[in-house]
């Protein structure tokens, strides 16, 4: 399983409105367009406990550096240690994963160095195999090898996983495409899993469309390959990243799901507001701007001698809630 995405804390709760505006600021929306949200995470929690056998994710989970020579990464990259204190080294998002899903491994990057762990999840099952490795340079530990058993006999085949499609139909309806300062749909706080119903319907359609593109009998959700002749989308006058896709549109269709966050290739995209670029807060996000964060400017004084008070935040919404088994 693949969680790929930068934990931000402004952005994770905001709608996928990167390729559907209109009008962007683009150096806004390319550290956006990057950025995890809880949709995703809430998606992938779905899958459930063991359910995965390796996740692979840029940000480490957080805390994860407690379960192995925490002190000797501290030597080895002093400037983690205010983060290690705070328990804020790495992705809230991922510790989610790690927690909600327990994975035999764990493979990440981002923090350029080698570090492994044991996960213990407390609960008498096989813990978590983590590893990070270091960036593709001379003399550093960028490459390690491991064996893992295959699950069946034959060919390997890249097929499609019944589940995560039905947790894809069911959870459509918690993406949105507006811009800020507009939120993601809340996640609610009851939902179901998947039924056996609902990814035996998922495999049905799916083994429909794989059997039309020549998937065989031994295969039956083999992925079949792109078709057609190279596909060059046209650029988008206001929006570089507005750009279709012919595999998007005919996944979707074999789902029987909308384009929501994407754009269709043979449909003209529903008109969104102006989206306006996100007011920088962070030192690594001025980096990206190539200017300095805009300074907070002090309550005005007005006329009266009356101190007119900053805007108030959007309101908090409450932690990210995952719906219990099902047994059926």
């Amino acid at each position: 399983m693949g969680a790929s995405g930068i934990w931000h804390k402004r952005h994770y709760q905001l709608n996928h409105y990167e390729l559907r505006a209109e009008r962007v600021d683009v150096r806004d929306v390319i550290r956006s367009a990057y950025h995890v949200r809880e949709v995703d995470v809430f998606r992938l929690a779905l899958l459930g406990e063991r359910s995965v056998d390796a996740v692979v994710s840029h940000d480490w989970p957080r805390g994860v550096e407690r379960h192995g020579d925490a002190a000797g990464l501290a030597r080895r990259k002093p400037h983690f240690r205010d983060e290690m204190q705070r328990n804020d080294l790495g992705s809230p998002a991922n510790e989610i994963l790690l927690n909600a899903l327990k994975p035999a491994h764990w493979f990440s990057a981002h923090l350029h160095c080698k570090f492994a762990a044991l996960v213990d999840h407390g609960d008498g099952g096989k813990p978590t195999r983590f590893l990070a490795l270091d960036k593709c340079l001379p003399r550093r530990d960028f490459l390690q090898l491991i064996t893992v058993e295959r699950p069946k006999s034959g060919p390997v085949e890249l097929e499609y996983d019944a589940e995560w499609l039905a947790i894809l139909i069911k959870t459509h309806s918690l993406l949105g495409f507006e811009p800020p300062p507009a939120r993601a749909p809340p996640i609610p706080e009851e939902f179901q899993r998947p039924s056996s119903a609902d990814i035996a319907g998922a495999r049905a359609r799916a083994e429909k469309y794989c059997r039309r593109a020549g998937a065989p009998a031994e295969a039956p959700l083999r992925v079949p390959p792109l078709s057609g002749p190279p596909w060059h989308p046209p650029r988008h006058r206001f929006n570089p990243l507005q750009e279709a896709n012919p595999q998007t549109d005919a996944f979707l269709k074999m789902l029987g799901l909308e384009h929501v966050v994407t754009v269709p290739v043979t449909a003209q995209m529903r008109p969104c507001p102006p989206c306006k670029p996100l007011a920088s807060t962070t030192a690594h996000d001025a980096a990206f701007a190539n200017a300095a964060p805009p300074p907070v400017p002090p309550p005005t004084t007005e006329a009266s001698g009356v101190s007119t008070p900053p805007p108030p935040s959007p309101p908090k919404r409450s932690e990210l809630v995952l719906p219990p088994p099902v047994n059926d």
